[in-house]
């Protein structure tokens, strides 16, 4: 038993084995059988009907079917393959579907490109009408792929078990959707391709049509130009004859072309002999101008010589001024640095007035106390002269007095010994008291002819300090000027700049001027020669 279950398992396994080798081959040769249909000039039902025929053999379905969608999202299958135990539905009005999920939701799931399969109808949870719908059809599971075409829903791809439910392999599935996929491409290529031979054809019959055409031209336009050779020779009374065609239309343009032509060649023979004579008589004319453009020329080359050094000589007025401004500026401030001084040294000479008029107060109260010690003096001068004649007295009273006056007379002799010292102290301070007054006076004097310097110096530093400020301002008043000569001076270097400029166009334009003036002087003369050339050439023509 075990061995006949091994059998069982791998007869299966080797029946599954062929079919799904069988499905792989199919799907190999899907691609290029339905692309092969499509360039085969097939219509659509053919590629179709190859599709479910295929399809249907390979996974062993009993109904293969096309659905496709209207603007409605109803519908109807166009295309099946079913077997024989089975009815059809193409053609029947079993095939009109009415499914108000499709058309309320517009194509349903079935947008998203997603797939369905049932394995049994009576476990799927339909409604009543649609397991109703499905009885009809004979249908027990079944598998759909949606169909796009490009990126638009186009219809479905149905596979239907009907003897009996089935469970849908994952590989079938797969099969299903890919072929759904390549019926969407192989549509799209088949409408393509139609496209494309109906514009073959259209494009055909246009060149056909061209071709005829263009025969009927070439008749007419040699007809044309048979009849216009002589107007090549350059005879323009010939005209071309007339057509109700486009050549006619050309032929009444070259008619009017070549009496227009007749008309521009008296025009231009009229024209050529004014030209010649015009030229004839400018020539010479045009030299003198040339000549006049050279003497231009180099005069403006010599004034913008002279411009350049007058630019180069105010630039040093300029460079020389702004150092003038320098130096002024310096002047300035060691001037008013001196001013700084000098207020200091007034400062000080009224510092040394004022202590030397305060000397001069001491000195004179030192006079007036050594007068004190002078006056001082002569009482005690006259107060020793007292005394010495006082202990003169004495003397001779002790004298008299005898034995008891001989103390008395020692005392009076030392008394009259201390009076002499005393005159002669007295003589010396009054001496010196002299001498210290004179010197006082002297001192005085001197004083007050110090005094008397230091107000005229007061007096002559008042004096320089107000000539210093009267540099100060003139130095300022300078460097006011030196301003104004400076920017006196970038501005006429700038007019200059401006102006040499400006000569340098001039030159430039004197110069294309003097060569503008020699090629029209060339001009002139090719113009002479063509002229006589023109007139040689129209003579040429017959235009009478």
């Amino acid at each position: 038993e075990l061995i006949e279950q091994i059998k069982t398992s791998n007869r299966e396994l080797a029946e599954r084995s062929a079919r799904e080798t069988g499905i792989i081959q199919f799907s190999a040769q899907l691609v290029s059988r339905l692309a092969g249909l499509a360039q085969a000039d097939s219509d659509s039902q053919e590629i179709l009907a190859f599709a479910t025929r295929e399809l249907r053999q390979v996974l062993q379905a009993d109904r293969v079917g096309v659905f496709r969608f209207d603007a409605e999202w109803m519908g109807e299958f166009v295309v099946e393959s079913v077997g024989d135990d089975w009815l059809k539905l193409v053609g029947t009005d079993l095939a009109q579907v009415q499914d108000t999920y499709l058309k309320e939701n517009k194509g349903g799931r079935y947008v998203n490109r997603e797939s369905v399969c049932v394995n049994d109808i009576y476990e799927a949870g339909h409604n009543e009408c649609h397991i109703a719908l499905l009885e009809k059809w004979g249908t027990k599971a079944y598998a759909i792929a949606p169909i796009f075409k490009g990126e638009k829903l186009w219809g479905l791809l149905g596979m239907y078990q009907n003897d009996q439910p089935r469970t849908w392999e994952t590989f079938e599935m797969a099969i299903l959707e890919q072929v759904a996929t390549q019926i969407g491409v192989t549509l799209q290529l088949a409408e393509y391709l139609n496209q494309v031979r109906s514009q073959e054809q259209q494009l055909s019959e246009a060149a056909e049509r061209e071709r005829k055409e263009k025969e009927k031209l070439q008749q007419g336009a040699l007809k044309v130009l048979v009849a216009l050779e002589p107007s090549f020779q350059g005879d323009l009374t010939v005209r071309a004859p007339l057509s109700d065609d486009e050549i006619g239309t050309i032929a009444d343009g070259y008619n009017t072309t070549i009496q227009n032509m007749r008309e521009i060649v008296r025009q231009v023979q009229v024209t050529a002999t004014r030209v010649n004579e015009t030229s004839s008589s400018n020539t010479a004319s045009i030299k003198e101008l040339s000549e006049k453009a050279q003497q231009q020329l180099e005069r403006l080359e010599l004034a913008s010589q002279e411009l350049q050094q007058m630019v180069k000589a105010t630039q040093e007025v300029m460079t020389n001024a702004q150092q003038v401004e320098q130096a002024v500026q310096e002047a300035n401030r060691i001037v008013l640095s001196g001013d700084s001084l000098m207020e200091k040294t007034v400062d000080g000479i009224l510092e040394m007035r004022e202590t030397t008029a305060e000397t001069a107060k001491k000195m004179k109260k030192l006079g007036e106390a050594s007068q004190k010690i002078s006056k001082i003096v002569n009482l005690i001068e006259n107060f020793a002269t007292q005394t010495n004649l006082l202990s003169l007295n004495a003397a001779i009273e002790a004298t008299r007095a005898g034995e008891y006056g001989k103390g008395f007379a020692v005392v009076a002799d030392e008394v009259r010994s201390l009076a002499y010292q005393s005159a002669n102290a007295t003589t010396e301070i009054e001496r010196l008291v002299e001498e210290i007054q004179t010197e006082i006076n002297e001192v005085n004097s001197a004083m007050e002819l110090g005094i008397t310097q230091v107000v005229q110096g007061s007096n002559l530093v008042n004096e320089t300090r107000q000539s210093l400020s009267e540099i100060v301002l003139a130095t300022e008043q300078i460097s006011q000027l030196v301003t104004g000569i400076t920017q006196a001076t970038v501005s006429q270097n700038q007019q200059s700049e401006s102006l040499t400029s400006a000569m340098t166009d001039v030159s430039a334009i004197a110069n294309q001027t003097f060569a503008s003036s020699s090629q029209i002087s060339t001009s002139f003369a090719q113009l002479l020669e063509t002229s006589e050339e023109l007139q040689t050439s129209v003579s040429k023509f017959k235009v009478d």
